[in-house]
């Protein structure tokens, strides 16, 4: 776990001098029931942290300087009526994040994850098998390319994660998959998308197909996405998970998210997460 988040912040340290990043550590937890094919059905528990860091090769468009400001006093006029109202505060222009880098891009995160299982039941299906795997940390990173335009976008890369295959397993195995996502309108409005492969930490380590949908207007994004994912180490189960998040200033951006998943039943998933843009 201190290696990824060393590795997070020599990642903020290298991309404040190139175009514009964007910079998301994040932390999760929650829980999920599930079957192996020949094993017991289990209750994973799971927490973990991690991050993601973007970086846009092109340089943003430089701001135009502002006007100086002048600094004649105004004149005092004795003439003036008192009972007159004072004259109004000059309006204050809050920043908010660029919600629209545009150009190449190169991406990649990972997490640490803590997992641990319950045994349930085995529903007659066991036989003499109803161990479980051992509670440990398991890994997982990615890795993309991609390109933005207003209108549209895409991710093209792969990621690594760690499962159990079966419930007698002592060590996890490692996957390698694609990594792939489409952008469809603008992201500063309403955007919708499809995508293969993960959206953050906790899909690194449950991987799946889904379509996603958003809106962002100043200060404010949302997200909603759903889609079939391993949910279950490998047994596939629906995912969906919508997140919020609001730009306190121009580069900080705290947010929450919350999914549900489905295998054998209902599980919830909670997380936390700041948004950087530097």
């Amino acid at each position: 776990m201190l290696g990824v988040a060393g590795l997070i912040v020599s990642a903020a340290s290298r991309v404040t001098a190139a175009g514009p990043a964007q910079i998301e550590p994040e932390g999760y937890g929650g829980s999920t029931v599930g079957q192996w094919a020949c094993g017991p059905t289990a209750r994973s528990s799971y927490g973990g942290i991690g991050g993601h860091v973007r970086v846009y090769t092109d340089e943003p468009k430089p701001k135009a300087a502002p006007e100086p400001e002048s600094e004649e006093k105004p004149e005092l006029k004795p003439d003036l009526d008192p009972s007159a109202p004072p004259p109004a505060a000059p309006e204050v222009r809050r920043e908010t994040p660029d919600l629209e880098p545009h150009g190449p891009s190169f991406g990649g995160g990972g997490g640490a994850e803590y997992r641990d299982f319950t045994r349930l039941e085995c529903d007659g299906a066991c036989g003499s098998s109803d161990e479980i795997p051992p509670g440990r940390v398991l890994g997982a990173g990615r890795a993309n390319v991609g390109w933005d335009w207003d209108y549209f976008g895409v991710r093209v890369g792969g990621l690594i994660f760690q499962r159990w295959n079966d419930n007698q397993d002592r060590s996890p195995t490692s996957y390698a998959i694609p990594d792939a996502e489409l952008r469809l309108g603008r992201r500063a409005g309403f955007h919708g998308g499809l995508g293969f492969g993960a959206y953050n930490v906790s899909t690194i380590f449950r991987p799946g197909a889904y379509a996603s949908m958003g809106y962002a207007s100043g200060a404010w994004a949302a997200d909603l996405r759903g889609g079939i994912h391993a949910v279950f180490d490998g047994q596939l189960g629906a995912r969906v998970d919508a997140s919020v998040r609001y730009g306190v200033s121009r580069v900080v951006a705290p947010g929450l998210g919350f999914a549900v998943t489905g295998a054998e039943r209902l599980s919830p998933e909670g997380r936390l997460f700041v948004v950087f843009t530097p």
